[in-house]
């Protein structure tokens, strides 16, 4: 098996799990959560047909799985605005996103050309992972555990610092005549560390929505759902907690 084949196999298996994860998850009420099993689950489309047919896919084959992964990164990106409450998407995202369609269609179909593609997958793939991972970083609630919001982060940054790098690399240094799935140690190098980084992010999405579902059930332990007012046995702690206040006090 090539290095592009394994490659490949991970990120088909690592997709397949965390969907499956998070398709048990989502019988749960927690925004975005939806949209995240989706990317995954275009995720796991799109490499595991580029794993069937890795020796020469054709020209409609590639394009079908850019069109998924682009579709899968900013499903990502919307939930976790979802997730935060933020609005899904941005003006110039989707003319951003119309761009990178067209362009990977050009280089595609009309001039075919893999360095010029994988430069703008890899750029637009940066956009998606940063954007992630600063949507949720920057809503993170200092009373809750960060390590999930940690992990995110850091999986985030490696994975769009790589995959810039990747851009960069493919668009002004790589060889046009290069062919799939040809690459040169530098590429393949960014490539790999950019795809193991994906496995890190849904842990790290996983443990995030989870952290949302216990704050869910806390809510619904402490107050009543219908009036709002403190139930029985969070009003007696905290009424014991004030209690044992004032006569400290005194």
């Amino acid at each position: 098996m090539s290095s592009s084949v394994a490659l490949l196999a991970t990120v088909f298996v690592s997709c397949l799990s965390s969907a499956a994860v998070l398709g048990y998850l989502a019988r749960c009420k927690v925004a975005g959560l939806r949209l995240w099993l989706a990317a995954h689950c275009l995720f796991a489309v799109a490499s595991g047909v580029l794993f069937l047919v890795h020796a020469r896919p054709s020209a409609a084959v590639m394009l079908a799985s850019c069109m998924l992964v682009l579709g899968g990164a900013l499903l990502m990106l919307q939930g976790c605005r979802a997730f935060v409450g933020k609005p899904p998407c941005l003006t110039g995202e989707h003319l951003a996103l119309g761009v990178c369609v067209g362009a990977v269609m050009y280089w595609t179909w009309e001039s075919p050309n893999v360095s010029a593609r994988a430069a703008v997958m890899s750029f637009a793939l940066a956009y998606a992972r940063i954007a992630v991972g600063w949507t949720l970083w920057s809503s993170r609630v200092r009373e809750r555990p960060q390590y999930g919001h940690w992990l995110v982060l850091c999986a985030a940054l490696v994975g769009g610092i790589v995959y810039f790098a990747r851009g960069v690399l493919n668009a002004f240094f790589a060889d046009p005549a290069i062919s799939w799935p040809t690459h040169v140690a530098p590429d393949f190098a960014f490539l790999g560390i950019s795809i193991l980084s994906l496995p890190l992010l849904s842990i790290g999405l996983v443990m995030v929505a989870n952290d949302r579902l216990m704050q869910q059930v806390e809510k619904l332990a402490t107050f009543d759902e219908l009036t709002g007012a403190l139930v029985r046995r969070a009003f007696m702690i905290r009424g014991t907690t004030l209690s044992q206040a004032a006569r400290g006090a005194h």
